[in-house]
């Protein structure tokens, strides 16, 4: 089933998604480390670290951070010693919010305007993709799934953080309440469109996850795949690698 952020409202998925980002720019960043309790900073810092060991001192290492949003994950890999990074999203406010930002870190990323699903990419172009709470927001997951591995060079990398359903617990039945519930409520005293924290939940539920996810970007190419579980399963890093055979 497709869930769209503004159920009530005409455009497809991926100008609804952009419409959302341009409307919650401002305040994406504060009101995601505050919902999160800095949770998401974390889970970033994990998955720049294994890139980093993976790089392990190479030089001219081309990185595309898809729907990279206001530069987060961005900024973190362009501090690996050798990385080339460009970031690129569909929403040009959140892109907006990222360029500020490098002013201050005097940062040389390239920001691109542009469709994940349809890169304005040669093939064989990078030596990582990675992408941040962004698969989960693609029109057509396969398409994207698919433009990624076409981007990469032959054994290229793929690292892909997203939420997940979390494990059958107390843990998940408090986390399904609070995100179902309390964030929503939370998220409409700091920002003028609340919906998009409504749209978190429901798009996690209805996204592949675990080996369902894993299954989709095999589908696609890529083999070595691994699946690391982050917080009791809310969220995931998965990986894979372009042309090699397992």
């Amino acid at each position: 089933m497709e869930v769209k952020p503004f159920e009530d409202q005409s455009g497809t998925r991926k100008e609804q998604v952009r419409d959302m980002f341009n409307e919650i720019a401002g305040s994406y960043d504060f009101l995601n480390h505050f919902l999160s309790f800095n949770t998401d900073k974390s889970w970033r810092k994990k998955l720049v670290r294994r890139i980093k060991k993976e790089i392990d001192g190479n030089t001219g290492v081309a990185i595309l951070d898809i729907a990279t949003g206001t530069g987060d994950l961005a900024f973190a890999l362009s501090e690996i010693p050798g990385t080339i990074v460009t970031g690129i999203d569909i929403s040009v406010e959140m892109l907006n919010v990222a360029r500020k930002k490098a002013l201050s870190r005097k940062s040389q990323i390239e920001w691109t305007e542009g469709d994940s699903e349809e890169l304005p990419y040669e093939n064989d172009k990078f030596d990582f993709v990675t992408v941040a709470f962004g698969v989960r927001n693609f029109e057509n997951l396969n398409k994207g799934i698919d433009e990624i591995y076409r981007v990469l060079k032959d054994s290229g990398k793929v690292y892909i953080l997203e939420f997940s359903k979390a494990d059958k617990g107390l843990f998940s039945t408090v986390y399904n309440f609070y995100s179902k519930t309390i964030l929503p409520k939370l998220a409409s005293v700091f920002t003028s469109e609340p919906r998009a924290y409504t749209y978190l939940p429901n798009s996690i539920n209805a996204f592949p996850s675990g080996s369902e996810m894993l299954e989709e970007m095999r589908k696609s190419g890529f083999n070595e795949l691994s699946d690391q579980k982050l917080t009791s399963g809310i969220a995931r890093i998965y990986r894979g690698v372009k042309g090699n055979i397992e």
